[in-house]
């Protein structure tokens, strides 16, 4: 078994933050290496699909719930269950990850622990030569992105990175057509010649 643990602390209360690390939508805004969640049911035994960065799919299912201090899921757990799809080759492993809330003043204390369960004595030792440190930066990363509260943009917020998006082209386009108007015609937006206020007489 391989256990990686972090801690962080959060400046907002921990209802605030429970409601975030609770939710299957909010979970891609902040859990690295996460692209989308799914969710059938709330709560204990809930059950959850993850797509990674890269497109996988992964089952999972919630094992500990207790609001709002304690969230648990543990993944590839019901991979062989109906409408599950099957595990991917190097995911053969009983992974979980805990979020543990703890109110600490006018802020919070967030502790993620990421626990693997590698199936097979060799699969356990690459885990611990060259995924240890990779599944740390990937916690750090999450709790950075908590503390900072800076979500990450998900699909959900297409429509108006679509828009965003738009109204910049349409400025860039009325830029670009004001600098081809003075090209064309240097004067054409120049402004119109003052007479000077005191006149000089040349003697």
């Amino acid at each position: 078994m391989v256990v990686v643990e972090r801690h962080g602390r959060v400046d907002a209360p921990a209802e605030a933050v429970w409601d975030v690390v609770r939710r299957a939508e909010t979970l891609p805004r902040w859990l690295a290496g996460v692209a989308r969640c799914e969710q059938d049911g709330d709560g204990h035994g809930a059950r959850r699909r993850l797509t990674g960065d890269t497109g996988t799919v992964v089952p999972a299912r919630i094992i500990a719930y207790r609001e709002p201090s304690l969230i648990a899921w543990r993944e590839c757990a019901d991979a062989d269950a109906p409408g599950d799809p099957p595990p991917v080759p190097l995911a053969r492993v009983s992974a979980e990850l805990h979020v543990e809330l703890r109110p600490d003043g006018d802020g919070t204390l967030i502790r993620l622990i990421r626990v693997h369960r590698p199936a097979g004595f060799w699969r356990g030792v690459a885990l611990r030569l060259f995924g240890v440190r990779r599944i740390a930066a990937r916690l750090d990363r999450s709790l950075a992105v908590l503390a900072a509260g800076r979500m990450r943009r998900t699909d959900a917020d297409a429509p108006a990175q679509a828009e965003d998006l738009a109204a910049r082209m349409r400025r860039l386009d009325a830029g670009f057509a004001v600098r081809m108007r003075r090209y064309r015609d240097p004067g054409a937006d120049a402004p119109e010649p003052r007479e000077p206020l005191v006149r000089r007489t040349v003697r």
